[in-house]
């Protein structure tokens, strides 16, 4: 059950990047909608035999989330017909969530699943650029703007229809490259090819999607990356001024954009000619439309009657924070706050653990470039919640102790033999007994 449960998810995991077009070009459902519910049936009865500690943070993660999508459409009662339409919507996208956190129970399985990031990081900004020369042709997705003025090279998203969820899945797929955990020596050749791909399609993204987010957010999840990777070797205070350092300027940014989302907009329109300005004119109207309804429904988000008449423009908020406390109010918006807060604890936590030590630094760089990124587009898509149930399931997982091996099955010293305290006899002791049995044995020629 266990192999096949791996193998599925994977395949899903695989066809992530490729179901919307795939769905638009044949007229059939998303094939990953289709394994998704085989894997969550799997996976809930596979958590059935967990340890204790593991199916306690399965089952808080899974009632959080459910929870979410409860309180964000609970306005929406009044409308029987649109509560269900939205909930559903919202029950698949938690689906997303919930499934790696279900399948991924070891570190290899872990590590692969981070490769197959790499993998869609690269066909994602491949297939932009594609799009963008007029290489290849997708259902959704057309070209229609030029950002940097050349007409031969317009802003394309290729395979991914936001360019938000390529900026999470491209910088936790370059830190998965840079750190490369678990990689034996015999693989380096691999790893290194990976990189040049990777770095490879990473500048076709940027040239075919032509988006601001992704550089940013790229540059910010990267240096983050960066900090942790020279905080760990420092003593004790060393680390402490080097945290308070980085917090005194990180801090006051993220600040900056949380008051001032319209104003960094407006700065940001300045980058990209008539296309970029006429982008930032749209968003600041969704803004404002965001928070009239904020103002007029602060704890529960819009009602029936608001979302019927500014439903197509609710929709499209470039800002996720917005977007949430729009639809679902303050209080679905602290909900979701408390769900990424408690994945990211649980990920620094495991940076204490030597085997996890890279992995968690991979992870932490992930959450710094998502807060970046969801500030700028919709988010909260199923692409979305896939990689944040990724970077999630490695809090569920235990780590490898001394003696593992990476293929997730840890290799323990008994317990009652490790509880053992070695005998220490004093040397006065020793001596005496060595005399004792020597006696008699031992003559004088």
């Amino acid at each position: 059950m266990s192999i096949l449960r791996r193998q599925l998810f994977f395949l899903w995991l695989a066809l992530l990047p490729f179901g919307y077009q795939l769905s638009a070009y044949t007229g059939f459902t998303e094939p990953d909608k289709l394994i998704a519910p085989a894997l969550l049936l799997i996976g809930f009865f596979s958590s059935i035999q967990s340890p204790l500690w593991r199916l306690n943070r399965l089952i808080f993660f899974t009632v959080i989330s459910a929870a979410l999508i409860v309180i964000k459409n609970l306005s929406f009662l009044g409308s029987s017909e649109l509560f269900e339409k939205l909930m559903w919507d919202d029950m698949v996208k938690i689906g997303y969530f919930v499934i790696p956190i279900l399948c991924i129970d070891s570190i290899a399985t872990f590590r692969k699943s981070a490769w197959i990031v790499v993998f869609i990081a690269i066909v994602g900004c491949m297939s932009a650029f594609m799009v963008s020369i007029g290489l290849i042709r997708l259902p959704v997705g057309i070209p229609e703007e030029f950002r940097l003025g050349i007409q031969w090279l317009p802003k394309a998203k290729g395979l991914f229809l936001s360019t938000g969820n390529l900026v999470q899945y491209v910088t936790f797929a370059s830190a998965w490259a840079i750190l490369a955990p678990g990689i034996t020596q015999a693989r380096q050749p691999r790893v290194r090819a990976a990189r040049w791909i990777l770095a490879a399609a990473v500048v076709m993204g940027l040239l075919g999607t032509q988006s601001r987010n992704l550089a940013l957010a790229l540059l910010v999840g990267l240096a983050v990356l960066w900090s942790i990777r020279k905080v760990e070797p420092l003593s004790g205070e060393r680390r402490a001024l080097f945290a308070i350092g980085i917090t005194a300027v990180v801090i006051p940014i993220i600040g900056i954009i949380l008051a001032f989302p319209s104003e960094v907009i407006d700065v940001l329109a300045g980058l990209g000619g008539e296309s970029a300005r006429n982008a930032a004119t749209s968003r600041l109207h969704q803004y404002a439309v965001a928070w009239e309804v904020i103002g007029n429904h602060p704890l529960l988000g819009a009602d029936p009657e608001t979302y019927r008449n500014l439903g197509p423009t609710l929709d499209h908020i470039h800002n996720t924070w917005l977007l949430l406390l729009a639809h679902g109010g303050m209080v679905s918006a602290i909900i979701f706050f408390l769900l990424m807060a408690r994945s990211f604890l649980g990920v620094r936590k495991l940076s204490h653990a030597a085997e996890m030590t890279k992995e968690a630094a991979v992870v932490t760089a992930y959450f710094a470039s998502m807060l970046v990124s969801i500030m700028f587009y919709v988010g909260m898509d199923k692409m979305f919640w896939a990689l944040f149930g990724i970077a999630t399931a490695i809090t569920c997982i235990e780590p490898l102790t001394k003696g593992s091996t990476t293929d997730g099955i840890s290799h323990k010293i008994p317990q009652s033999v490790a509880a053992t305290p070695k005998r220490v006899i004093p040397r006065a002791q020793s001596n005496r007994v060595r005399e004792r049995k020597t006696a008699g044995t031992n003559f004088d020629p």
